[in-house]
């Protein structure tokens, strides 16, 4: 298999599946895909979320009508969605995204203090679709809320990774100082979450990044 993978000391992803698919569990392979996707999306592989949000979001969210985890399904969908869209400009991505949102404003909508949680993710889908229709300076403010709507509320993961698609989007708009910033700070809480596999990933980005600096400085002297 190729992408986000649910492997590791205690489980095998393919043999897993292979086995829950030929005893016919149909509900036990989509809890499988459900976690696989979730998995995808914080680890930055947004190409086979996505790609799983097509075929399995919608399937896991009938299985579990009014589960918590419905709104992670939905977000981490959308999220891997407009992901996909900004890399490859492919409008089918930005339709299954904005589907996707859709649900996170309306949970948050229908509470009337907002749902506490679901607004700091519909706060980052938000950023993210603004920096796909090239509002930068509301993107870059609607980034800078989900990153403190998820810190009050202490959920690490979640401020984490609002802070590196605010780095990804930094980058791309050739803002060096706020990206090294960013993603100084998402390493720090993926750190605290005690995801190993992010941190190395993220470093190695970082410290590209400020070769790729010092490399321009020095070539420029």
């Amino acid at each position: 298999g190729t992408g986000a993978m649910l492997t590791g000391d205690i489980m095998d992803h393919e043999s897993t599946l292979n086995t829950l698919l030929a005893a016919g569990d149909d509900f036990m392979v989509s809890c499988v895909q459900r976690y696989r996707f979730i998995l995808a999306c914080y680890l930055g592989d947004y190409k086979t979320g996505a790609n799983l949000a097509f075929q399995w979001t919608d399937v896991c969210s009938k299985q579990l009508p009014g589960q918590p985890i419905t709104v992670t399904l939905r977000f981490s969908s959308s999220l891997c969605c407009y992901a996909m869209a900004r890399m490859t400009g492919k409008r089918k991505y930005i339709k299954e995204g904005k589907r996707h949102h859709k649900f996170l404003k309306l949970w948050g909508e229908r509470s009337r203090a907002h749902n506490p949680n679901c607004v700091h993710q519909e706060m980052l889908l938000s950023a993210e679709l603004d920096a796909l229709n090239g509002k930068t300076r509301s993107a870059y403010k609607k980034y800078e809320s989900a990153v403190l709507l998820a810190g009050r509320r202490g959920i690490v993961h979640d401020q984490a990774l609002a802070n590196e698609r605010f780095a990804a989007y930094c980058i791309e708009q050739g803002d060096e100082a706020e990206f090294n910033f960013r993603m100084t700070l998402a390493v720090k809480l993926y750190q605290e979450w005690g995801s190993v596999t992010k941190v190395t990933k993220l470093k190695q980005s970082l410290n590209a990044s400020k070769q790729s600096t010092d490399e321009h400085i020095l070539g420029s002297v």
